[in-house]
């Protein structure tokens, strides 16, 4: 997400967590004046309205959601339904009111657990999106479908 204007309010979804913390350090490093950072217990983004009201009231120029529900391949493994249910609800809620308060641009990261265990298949030739929900990665199958990247990061939201 090069090139953003410094003074836009940039939500960071997820700042505590290993990823969107040293996402939140490169962006204060290069001088973001506008962060915008919502702990869990503040801000709950599988609560719909609670999202949509957020984004009304801060209206974020640009988001990047590293924000997931997370707890090891165990508890992955114990509650995947919990955890895809969660994940996708988090993923849906900070994407559409991106979308309904007309964001400018959208970095979604997704999650290491939907590779193989072992690197030959990708030197086969399978790509991600492809290989998703491998049976051979305990925690794949419930993570997979939400945890896919959305192409490009930061491409616009919407064509100009």
């Amino acid at each position: 997400m090069s090139g953003l204007d410094l003074d836009a309010p940039l939500f960071l979804a997820g700042h505590r967590g290993l990823a969107g913390g040293a996402i939140l350090r490169a962006l204060e490093a290069r001088g973001h004046r506008a962060l915008v950072t919502r702990s869990s217990a503040d801000l709950d983004l599988r609560d719909r309205e609670a999202v949509f009201a957020f984004f009304a009231e801060s209206r974020p120029v640009h988001v990047v959601l590293a924000a997931a529900r997370v707890g090891g391949i165990g508890a992955n493994v114990a509650e995947p339904f919990e955890f895809l249910s969660d994940n996708l609800r988090i993923q849906t809620n900070v994407m559409d009111a991106a979308l309904a308060h007309d964001v400018d641009r959208l970095l979604f990261l997704g999650s290491s657990c939907i590779y193989p265990r072992t690197p030959r298949a990708h030197q086969r030739g399978l790509r991600r999106r492809q290989d998703r929900g491998d049976p051979r990665r305990a925690g794949g199958p419930a993570r997979a479908p939400a945890s896919l990247d959305l192409g490009d990061a930061g491409q616009p939201l919407r064509p100009r």
